[in-house]
């Protein structure tokens, strides 16, 4: 069976450690770096001064931004502790369509979407094509970094993004889309302000309550996506910033009534917050849309008024 986790990857580096009797940072650079010429990657250790390394962000209560808390990347070893650069990460990903890294049996097996190696393989449909497009994908987060690559495999193209502020999954596949438009030669979609975009924006300049205000003023204006908003929640959440975070689900909540997301997630933040009769309603709103939620069910259950 299929059971992605950090720990087999980490188990992995170990038993390649092992294998070769090499430590796993010199056997990436004997490996993967060195042939490839990735003269700016390499494995990241407290221990060493990497010149112009990114600085991992996070959203400040009063806006702007603060640096993320230090996080002792020592411990991820394979599970997540490479640094890169999008042109080197580009020339990994083309040495891929050849030999240079993986035999060509090897290279069948790690992108066969039965395999489930990590990789989303999958026909795409880009913003106005018509026709689906052969993609394989790999999304990562870790706080205050983000990343993802997408892989056009048809036309040997890719679109890699590295962010260091935790962008949301939504968020990098809607900008990677946006790209490969361009790189598709489709017409430019002209549409209105995403309303994620307009409350991104607000939250580092410390303006939310106003910008939601004004959206609700002058709603014909903004564009919507239940997931996009929902996940600039989850990363207030996950920065510590629990109260903007719920201000952001409650919204989400009210703009999209009968969306499972949307209510669920507004009902974990108070759960999570320690108000859990403002959560009881919209749980039960949530096992409505999904009465086999052990989880929900359980909490409902233990709930007395």
């Amino acid at each position: 069976q299929y059971l992605y986790s950090n720990s087999g990857y980490y188990l992995l580096a170990a038993i390649v450690e092992n294998i070769l009797e090499e430590k796993f940072s010199k056997i990436m650079d004997t490996y993967i770096f060195k042939p490839l010429d990735m003269k700016n990657s390499g494995i990241y250790s407290n221990q060493q001064l990497i010149n112009r390394i990114a600085n991992g962000y996070k959203i400040a209560v009063n806006g702007g931004y603060i640096n993320q808390p230090f996080i002792n990347m020592n411990v991820f070893n394979a599970a997540g502790n490479v640094y890169s650069t999008t042109s080197d990460m580009y020339k990994w990903e083309q040495a891929l369509y050849s030999n240079t890294l993986l035999s060509k049996e090897s290279r069948m097996k790690l992108f066969n979407p039965e395999n489930h190696y990590g990789w989303s393989t999958e026909l795409l449909k880009i913003n106005g094509y018509k026709k689906e497009v052969s993609t394989v994908t790999y999304n990562g987060l870790i706080e205050g970094y983000s990343s993802m690559i997408t892989r056009f495999v048809d036309e040997k193209s890719s679109v890699v993004i590295l962010s260091n502020n935790g962008m949301n999954y939504f968020a990098k596949r809607k900008l990677t889309n946006d790209i490969a438009a361009i790189l598709y030669d489709l017409p430019n979609q002209i549409e209105k302000t995403p309303l994620s975009f307009a409350l991104n924006k607000a939250l580092y300049e410390g303006v939310l309550e106003e910008e939601i205000s004004n959206y609700s003023l002058n709603k014909n204006l903004y564009s919507t996506n239940v997931d996009l908003i929902n996940e600039i929640g989850q990363q207030l959440f996950w920065s510590g910033n629990t109260n903007k975070a719920i201000i952001i689900f409650e919204l989400n909540a009210f703009i999209f009534k009968d969306s499972p997301t949307a209510i669920y997630q507004l009902a974990e933040a108070y759960k999570e917050n320690n108000e859990l009769k403002k959560a009881i309603p919209y749980y039960k709103k949530a096992f409505k849309h999904d009465p086999s939620n052990k989880y929900i069910k359980k909490i409902l259950s233990e709930f007395k008024d």
